[in-house]
Protein backbone atom coordinates (compact mmCIF):
# COMPACT_ATOMS: atom_id res chain seq x y z
CA UNK A 1 0.00 0.00 0.00
CA UNK A 2 1.32 3.46 -0.88
CA UNK A 3 2.35 5.72 1.97
CA UNK A 4 -0.48 7.99 3.15
CA UNK A 5 0.20 11.72 3.37
CA UNK A 6 -0.34 12.77 6.99
CA UNK A 7 -2.42 15.69 5.73
CA UNK A 8 -4.93 13.25 4.22
CA UNK A 9 -5.41 11.68 7.65
CA UNK A 10 -5.89 15.17 9.15
CA UNK A 11 -8.41 16.01 6.41
CA UNK A 12 -10.35 12.80 7.07
CA UNK A 13 -10.58 13.49 10.81
CA UNK A 14 -11.61 17.09 10.19
CA UNK A 15 -14.41 15.87 7.92
CA UNK A 16 -15.50 13.27 10.46
CA UNK A 17 -15.67 16.00 13.11
CA UNK A 18 -17.91 18.03 10.79
CA UNK A 19 -20.23 15.06 10.31
CA UNK A 20 -20.25 14.41 14.06
CA UNK A 21 -21.18 18.04 14.80
CA UNK A 22 -24.05 18.08 12.29
CA UNK A 23 -25.43 14.75 13.53
CA UNK A 24 -24.99 15.64 17.20
CA UNK A 25 -26.81 18.97 16.72
CA UNK A 26 -29.81 16.94 15.52
CA UNK A 27 -29.74 14.93 18.74
CA UNK A 28 -28.55 11.77 17.00
CA UNK A 29 -26.06 9.38 18.50
CA UNK A 30 -22.65 8.98 16.88
CA UNK A 31 -19.28 7.50 17.83
CA UNK A 32 -15.60 7.46 17.00
CA UNK A 33 -14.40 3.86 16.92
CA UNK A 34 -11.34 1.89 15.82
CA UNK A 35 -10.30 3.63 12.60
CA UNK A 36 -13.67 5.21 11.71
CA UNK A 37 -16.51 7.48 12.76
CA UNK A 38 -20.11 6.37 12.42
CA UNK A 39 -23.60 7.69 12.94
CA UNK A 40 -26.08 5.41 14.65
CA UNK A 41 -29.61 5.12 13.32
CA UNK A 42 -31.03 6.76 10.23
CA UNK A 43 -28.50 8.93 8.39
CA UNK A 44 -29.03 12.56 7.42
CA UNK A 45 -29.44 13.52 3.74
CA UNK A 46 -26.11 14.34 2.07
CA UNK A 47 -24.15 12.98 5.05
CA UNK A 48 -22.40 9.60 5.30
CA UNK A 49 -23.13 7.07 8.00
CA UNK A 50 -19.44 6.15 8.17
CA UNK A 51 -16.21 8.10 7.59
CA UNK A 52 -13.04 6.01 7.64
CA UNK A 53 -10.02 7.31 9.56
CA UNK A 54 -7.63 4.54 8.54
CA UNK A 55 -6.66 3.18 5.10
CA UNK A 56 -7.25 -0.39 6.29
CA UNK A 57 -10.46 -2.17 7.25
CA UNK A 58 -10.88 -3.56 10.77
CA UNK A 59 -13.26 -6.25 12.07
CA UNK A 60 -15.13 -3.53 13.97
CA UNK A 61 -15.60 -1.53 10.78
CA UNK A 62 -16.85 -4.61 8.92
CA UNK A 63 -19.44 -5.17 11.65
CA UNK A 64 -20.56 -1.53 11.43
CA UNK A 65 -20.81 -1.70 7.63
CA UNK A 66 -22.85 -4.89 7.70
CA UNK A 67 -25.27 -3.30 10.19
CA UNK A 68 -26.00 -0.29 7.95
CA UNK A 69 -29.36 -0.22 6.17
CA UNK A 70 -29.78 -0.01 2.41
CA UNK A 71 -29.29 3.54 1.19
CA UNK A 72 -26.61 4.40 3.75
CA UNK A 73 -23.38 5.87 2.42
CA UNK A 74 -19.74 5.49 3.44
CA UNK A 75 -16.82 7.85 2.87
CA UNK A 76 -13.65 5.84 2.26
CA UNK A 77 -11.32 8.70 3.14
CA UNK A 78 -8.20 7.11 1.64
CA UNK A 79 -9.69 5.48 -1.46
CA UNK A 80 -8.14 2.16 -0.45
CA UNK A 81 -11.13 -0.07 0.31
CA UNK A 82 -13.22 -2.38 -1.83
CA UNK A 83 -16.60 -2.61 -0.11
CA UNK A 84 -18.41 -4.72 -2.70
CA UNK A 85 -18.24 -7.77 -0.40
CA UNK A 86 -20.17 -5.78 2.22
CA UNK A 87 -22.90 -4.91 -0.31
CA UNK A 88 -21.74 -1.45 -1.36
CA UNK A 89 -21.46 0.18 -4.78
CA UNK A 90 -18.96 2.95 -5.44
CA UNK A 91 -20.69 6.19 -6.44
CA UNK A 92 -17.69 8.34 -7.27
CA UNK A 93 -14.08 9.19 -6.49
CA UNK A 94 -12.90 12.59 -5.29
CA UNK A 95 -9.70 14.29 -4.21
CA UNK A 96 -8.67 16.03 -1.01
CA UNK A 97 -7.36 19.57 -1.51
CA UNK A 98 -5.08 21.43 0.91
CA UNK A 99 -4.01 25.07 1.18
CA UNK A 100 -1.22 25.92 3.64
CA UNK A 101 -1.87 28.76 6.05
CA UNK A 102 -0.81 32.22 4.90
CA UNK A 103 -0.60 35.62 6.56
CA UNK A 104 -4.03 36.81 7.75
CA UNK A 105 -5.96 38.87 5.23
CA UNK A 106 -6.52 42.50 6.21
CA UNK A 107 -9.99 42.44 4.65
CA UNK A 108 -12.63 39.74 5.02
CA UNK A 109 -15.13 39.01 2.27
CA UNK A 110 -18.63 38.06 3.36
CA UNK A 111 -20.01 37.52 6.83
CA UNK A 112 -20.53 34.78 9.40
CA UNK A 113 -24.13 33.83 10.16
CA UNK A 114 -25.02 34.45 13.81
CA UNK A 115 -28.78 33.98 14.12
CA UNK A 116 -31.29 31.16 13.51
CA UNK A 117 -33.10 33.43 11.07
CA UNK A 118 -29.89 34.04 9.15
CA UNK A 119 -29.17 30.31 9.11
CA UNK A 120 -32.61 29.65 7.64
CA UNK A 121 -31.88 32.12 4.83
CA UNK A 122 -28.47 30.50 4.29
CA UNK A 123 -30.03 27.03 4.09
CA UNK A 124 -32.55 28.15 1.48
CA UNK A 125 -29.79 29.74 -0.59
CA UNK A 126 -27.75 26.53 -0.33
CA UNK A 127 -30.76 24.54 -1.53
CA UNK A 128 -32.17 22.84 1.56
CA UNK A 129 -35.86 22.93 0.75
CA UNK A 130 -36.79 19.84 2.73
CA UNK A 131 -36.45 18.89 6.39
CA UNK A 132 -33.76 20.95 8.08
CA UNK A 133 -30.32 19.33 7.96
CA UNK A 134 -28.49 22.05 9.86
CA UNK A 135 -29.90 22.65 13.32
CA UNK A 136 -29.64 26.12 14.82
CA UNK A 137 -27.79 24.39 17.66
CA UNK A 138 -24.75 24.47 15.38
CA UNK A 139 -24.56 28.24 15.82
CA UNK A 140 -23.50 27.59 19.43
CA UNK A 141 -20.60 25.40 18.34
CA UNK A 142 -17.42 27.54 18.50
CA UNK A 143 -15.77 25.42 15.80
CA UNK A 144 -18.55 25.74 13.21
CA UNK A 145 -18.98 28.75 10.91
CA UNK A 146 -21.77 29.25 8.36
CA UNK A 147 -20.58 32.03 6.07
CA UNK A 148 -22.30 34.00 3.34
CA UNK A 149 -21.44 36.42 0.56
CA UNK A 150 -24.43 38.81 0.50
CA UNK A 151 -26.05 40.36 -2.54
CA UNK A 152 -28.30 43.05 -1.15
CA UNK A 153 -30.77 41.31 1.13
CA UNK A 154 -30.11 37.94 -0.50
CA UNK A 155 -27.20 35.51 -0.26
CA UNK A 156 -25.16 35.13 -3.43
CA UNK A 157 -22.75 32.46 -2.23
CA UNK A 158 -21.82 30.60 0.92
CA UNK A 159 -19.89 27.83 2.61
CA UNK A 160 -19.29 26.08 5.93
CA UNK A 161 -15.98 26.02 7.77
CA UNK A 162 -15.31 23.71 10.70
CA UNK A 163 -12.14 23.97 12.71
CA UNK A 164 -10.61 20.59 13.40
CA UNK A 165 -7.37 19.35 14.94
CA UNK A 166 -4.51 21.82 15.16
CA UNK A 167 -4.92 24.88 12.99
CA UNK A 168 -6.88 23.12 10.23
CA UNK A 169 -10.16 24.48 8.91
CA UNK A 170 -12.35 22.37 6.64
CA UNK A 171 -14.38 23.93 3.81
CA UNK A 172 -17.65 22.28 2.79
CA UNK A 173 -21.07 23.00 1.26
CA UNK A 174 -19.62 25.56 -1.13
CA UNK A 175 -22.26 27.17 -3.34
CA UNK A 176 -22.79 30.16 -5.58
CA UNK A 177 -22.26 31.28 -9.19
CA UNK A 178 -19.35 29.95 -11.22
CA UNK A 179 -19.12 26.82 -9.10
CA UNK A 180 -18.87 28.77 -5.85
CA UNK A 181 -15.79 30.78 -6.81
CA UNK A 182 -16.92 33.81 -4.76
CA UNK A 183 -17.49 31.55 -1.77
CA UNK A 184 -14.02 30.00 -2.05
CA UNK A 185 -12.45 33.46 -2.32
CA UNK A 186 -14.35 34.49 0.81
CA UNK A 187 -13.25 31.36 2.66
CA UNK A 188 -9.60 32.02 1.87
CA UNK A 189 -9.87 35.69 2.87
CA UNK A 190 -11.51 34.95 6.23
CA UNK A 191 -9.95 31.64 7.23
CA UNK A 192 -6.72 31.51 5.19
CA UNK A 193 -4.57 32.04 8.28
CA UNK A 194 -5.35 28.36 8.99
CA UNK A 195 -4.47 25.37 6.85
CA UNK A 196 -7.57 24.87 4.68
CA UNK A 197 -8.84 21.52 3.45
CA UNK A 198 -11.75 20.40 1.31
CA UNK A 199 -12.56 17.80 -1.30
CA UNK A 200 -14.06 17.81 -4.77
CA UNK A 201 -14.87 15.20 -7.41
CA UNK A 202 -15.50 17.46 -10.39
CA UNK A 203 -12.49 18.41 -12.51
CA UNK A 204 -13.56 22.03 -12.95
CA UNK A 205 -14.08 22.40 -9.21
CA UNK A 206 -10.67 20.93 -8.52
CA UNK A 207 -9.10 23.42 -10.94
CA UNK A 208 -10.89 26.24 -9.13
CA UNK A 209 -9.32 25.16 -5.84
CA UNK A 210 -5.89 24.83 -7.44
CA UNK A 211 -6.14 28.36 -8.83
CA UNK A 212 -6.89 29.56 -5.26
CA UNK A 213 -3.63 28.13 -3.95
CA UNK A 214 -4.74 24.63 -2.97
CA UNK A 215 -2.72 21.53 -3.80
CA UNK A 216 -4.08 18.03 -4.43
CA UNK A 217 -3.66 15.29 -1.84
CA UNK A 218 -4.92 11.69 -1.95
CA UNK A 219 -8.19 10.37 -3.27
CA UNK A 220 -11.35 9.36 -1.43
CA UNK A 221 -14.39 7.37 -2.51
CA UNK A 222 -18.09 7.44 -1.67
CA UNK A 223 -19.98 4.15 -1.46
CA UNK A 224 -23.72 3.44 -1.28
CA UNK A 225 -25.17 0.34 0.38
CA UNK A 226 -27.60 -1.43 -1.94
Amino acid sequence: MAMIDERTAIAARNNALLCAAVVRAQGRENRFADGFWHSLGRSLPFYPSVVTLSPTISPMLIDALMALPAGASVKDSFGTLNLSAQGFRKLFDARWLWRPATNPSKTHIGEVIRSPEGLAVWCRAWGDQGPDIFSANLLQDPKMFFSAVPDGDAIKAGFIVNRGPGQVAGISNLFGPDGGRDALTAAVSRFGDSDLVGYEGDGDQIEMYLSAGFEPLGTLAIYLKE
